[in-house]
């Protein structure tokens, strides 16, 4: 609700002749029947032709054709920090690249494994579970700021067909990197280090 009427003026409509409900009704009949429920790319017609998508701004080229290569390519960039000098490859792998904004954390982890929870002709789920040893602050993609932690999170990474092939539905809400490649790439000092090697 937007604002109030104060107004005590009040308009009754005419109620629709039969003739015309009955038109209408069947009207919404058709057009619920027509409606497809498929999955598809932002931005992407029925008939599969890319249109402009400001929010989105994804790259909408054929790729992708197998779900689980797809999700299996997606978790060893994300555990080699790949994602921290660019997200290229995500835009051509992300349903909706335009809402992943800026990412500032990481999970740093020692392990990883995964488990198909729902395969469908259009969607996938999988549940990925990662022992985590730090998390990390971000800025600028190197690492601001690093705390112990030894817990374990789970994480679903959908998957959706579109005319284009696989895409990930939802974007990740932060980096997983495994322990070598935390070492190798955040500029982590001394202390920080020690962190990464100590929390077992």
């Amino acid at each position: 609700m937007t604002g109030c009427d104060r107004s005590t003026k009040r308009t009754v409509a005419a109620p629709p002749s039969p003739a015309l409900f009955f038109r209408v009704a069947s009207l919404a009949c058709v057009l619920v029947a027509c409606r497809s429920d498929k999955p598809r790319a932002p931005g992407v017609t029925p008939d599969g032709v890319a249109v402009a998508d400001e929010g989105c701004k994804g790259i909408y080229v054929a790729s992708h054709p197998k779900a689980d290569a797809l999700l299996r390519e997606y978790l060893n960039h994300d555990a080699a920090g790949d994602f921290l000098a660019s997200r290229a490859w995500l835009d051509t792998t992300l349903n909706c690249p335009g809402r992943l904004g800026t990412i500032d954390s990481a999970v740093v982890v020692a392990a990883w494994s995964s488990s198909a929870l729902k395969a469908g002709r259009d969607t996938t789920r999988t549940v990925v579970t990662y022992q985590i040893v730090a998390r990390v602050v971000l800025a600028g993609g190197q690492a601001s700021d690093v705390e112990p932690a030894k817990v374990f999170e789970v994480d679903t990474v959908q998957l959706v067909k579109t005319p284009f092939g696989w895409r990930i539905d939802r974007p990740p809400p932060h980096w997983h990197l495994m322990r070598a490649s935390a070492l190798a790439h955040l500029g982590l000092d001394p202390a920080e280090r020690r962190i990464l090697g100590g929390a077992r």
